[in-house]
């Protein structure tokens, strides 16, 4: 059987089930074609959410960790690492969302950087802990010294250079400049003089050397613990920011994309929608003309025989209504030309 024979057969109430099916399945591609467009938009629209979630977790983390630096609050730190530790969380989330590769790779540097952030925020936290335990020392070392300087009226002029020493300790621990510490170096190797000329002996020279030796000592780690601190909060910095403006590209790059996802949703919506909408109507009219033309056909024939021309040609083809009708009509007709003769 042709296509041809099979759609010349088709009964009526084929024809419109099968035409209302046509237009269903229409409906059912366009409500496909939407959801999938407003699918990847929506995943778009998630990740843009997330990232900037990650660019504020990163200030948080930043507040905290100035709150740190100014107040030295160990919660301070806690709360950084917390923070630090919701970005990896988050960008864990976000990295099977992504499609291009050179974004899964700013993500991982952001990653990177985190991680990176989190070691130095727990060195400078060591370093803090260590720099107090050494200012403790360096303060008895120091009144160690002082009351042994005290005890020899001799040492007068030692006493003097002693504070000058003092002086230059609590000027470094606020300003952290290298001048002070020369200053205090200098008044440590000259105090040197009046210690050697006292009038005390040996021995009490001993002790006090040694306790100009450990007063010096601990300085020094002092000023190394505050030079490699400094150090340390500077090199903490550059991962932090580098995290933040990272996640703030990426985030401007997904802005991007979920806009042309939207705009792309929209033209596949629409133009499904009219090509729906045209084949919809190519369809209704098919199935009208498929309809109403054998029926007029049929119509028109009636009406000639009823006027009482018998002489009108009737061609039946088909096993459909129309062309049980049409057959109707041609037996109707052939009797009615039997009995006229």
């Amino acid at each position: 059987m042709t296509v041809s024979s099979f759609l010349t057969n088709m009964t009526i109430r084929t024809r419109l089930a099968g035409g209302f099916a046509v237009l269903l399945l229409l409906t059912i591609v366009v409500g496909l074609v939407g959801d999938r467009a407003l699918e990847s938009y929506g995943q778009r629209s998630n990740i843009v959410a997330m990232l900037g979630q990650v660019n504020t977790n990163l200030t948080e983390a930043r507040v905290e960790e100035k709150n740190f630096l100014l107040t030295g609050e160990a919660q301070a730190v806690a709360r950084t690492q917390a923070q630090g530790d919701r970005v990896l969380e988050l960008t864990n989330e976000i990295k099977p969302l992504l499609a291009v590769a050179k974004d899964i790779e700013t993500l991982g540097q952001i990653q990177a950087d985190v991680k990176q952030y989190q070691r130095l925020m727990g060195e400078v936290e060591t370093n803090i802990g260590e720099r107090e335990a050494a200012l403790e020392r360096l303060e008895t070392s120091a009144r160690i010294f002082g009351s042994s300087l005290k005890a020899h009226s001799s040492l007068f002029f030692a006493s003097a250079i002693f504070e000058d020493m003092r002086r230059s300790e609590r000027k470094f621990l606020i300003e952290h400049d290298d001048a002070s510490v020369k200053a205090y170096l200098d008044d440590a190797k000259r105090v040197q003089g009046p210690l050697k000329s006292a009038a005390i002996t040996t021995e009490e020279k001993d002790q006090i050397n040694a306790a100009l030796k450990t007063y010096v000592n601990e300085f020094q780690t002092v000023v190394d613990l505050t030079n490699s601190g400094k150090q340390l909060s500077d090199d903490m910095v550059s991962p932090a920011r580098s995290a933040i403006e990272s996640a703030n590209n990426l985030r401007a790059l997904q802005t991007e994309k979920m806009e042309a996802d939207r705009e792309q949703a929209s033209w596949l919506i629409f133009g499904a929608t009219g090509i729906a909408l045209i084949l919809g109507i190519l369809m209704a009219l098919l199935i009208t003309r498929a309809i109403v033309s054998p029926v007029n056909q049929a119509v028109s024939i009636a009406s000639e025989v009823a006027s009482g021309n018998l002489t009108v040609d009737i061609k039946a083809s088909g096993t459909n209504e129309i062309g049980r009708l049409m057959a109707a009509l041609a037996t109707m007709v052939t009797s009615l030309r039997e009995l006229v003769r």
